[in-house]
């Protein structure tokens, strides 16, 4: 059973979820970044993070397949402040 915070990160206010559906579903992304399984990225929907280290991996499948992602979105997913905002 999920916790009530895996829920909340499973919900549409996850922006790995997101970015995910931008790329047409789970096992879409994995190919596109060229994970063998989706196990990776679920894990990410899960946490509600993308790790930093990813980040070169995901632009380039991004440039590559012509897929836009929000700059709120995509800073969301890795936990950055978007530039020019306050910081609570």
């Amino acid at each position: 059973m999920l916790s009530l915070r895996e829920c909340r990160t499973m919900s549409h206010d996850n922006p790995v979820r997101e970015i995910v559906s931008l790329f047409g579903g789970l096992t879409k992304m994995a190919s596109a970044l060229g994970h063998r399984s989706h196990s990776t990225i679920y894990g990410w929907v899960r946490a509600g993070k993308i790790p930093d280290w990813r980040d070169g991996e995901l632009r380039e499948a991004q440039r590559r397949l012509g897929i836009e992602i929000p700059t709120e979105i995509y800073m969301a997913a890795f936990l950055r402040p978007i530039e020019g905002s306050e910081a609570a």
